[in-house]
């Protein structure tokens, strides 16, 4: 399973764990040591740990494409058969990159692709999954930022409320935002992010933590 920790990885996850033995959550992590900001690895392994499977990072360079494909032969060399990406659409007109990178080597599952964005949403909601907005661009929120809120109903209608150009992408899918989850079906027990704070750049306000821990309670811990 291609991991990120977000809404999008943690519902394929969902999706596909009944048809497939998934055995590792894998990141992808440029060379560079650059932290995500979207997406710490700290809360990944907090994540990981939860659904009881082993988190491998794997580091990447330029050229991407050459360094992408030599990750994907390294993980069919140890015997992962199928790659699963939580992946929703082409972004700005590209195909999808993992498929391009895997192939004649793995297969690639994508369990998003072309789905509606409505109904993705509505199965993260209907599914109890719980998730907060890790990052977000001033540009489609403004002052109001959504950073540190829960991805709940309230939320999702706010999206929707949203009239920006190019039009603004209700599962964040070219960037608008991104979340990380808290909860799913499938966790043993809910993350908790300590210590939290909102910071803020002249394009995106985003959250940093911390740490990540093991919680009795799912919602956003400050």
């Amino acid at each position: 399973m291609l991991w990120t920790g977000g809404k999008d990885s943690a519902l394929a996850f969902e999706l596909c764990r009944q048809d497939c033995e998934i055995v590792r959550l894998v990141t992808f992590v440029p060379l560079t040591g650059q932290p995500f900001r979207a997406h710490p690895l700290a809360a990944m392994r907090a994540q990981a740990e939860s659904i009881g499977l082993p988190h491998q990072c794997i580091e990447v360079d330029e050229p991407y494409r050459v360094s992408y494909v030599a990750a994907i032969r390294q993980l069919r060399e140890e015997g992962v058969e199928v790659l699963i990406t939580g992946d929703i659409a082409p972004v700005d007109g590209y195909p999808n990159w993992i498929s391009e990178c895997a192939e004649g080597i793995c297969q690639v599952m994508l369990p998003l692709w072309a789905v509606p964005r409505e109904q993705l949403l509505a199965q993260l909601q209907a599914r109890g999954f719980e998730a907060v907005i890790t990052l977000a661009y001033h540009r489609h929120f403004g002052a109001d930022s959504p950073v540190g809120k829960p991805l709940d109903a309230a939320m999702i209608e706010r999206f929707r409320a949203i009239a920006s150009e190019p039009p603004f992408d209700l599962c964040g899918e070219n960037g608008e935002y991104h979340s990380c989850v808290l909860d799913a079906p499938y966790f043993r027990w809910p993350v908790a992010l300590t210590g939290a704070r909102q910071e803020q750049t002249q394009e995106y306000d985003y959250l940093v933590w911390q740490g990540a821990e093991r919680s009795e309670d799912p919602a956003f811990a400050g």
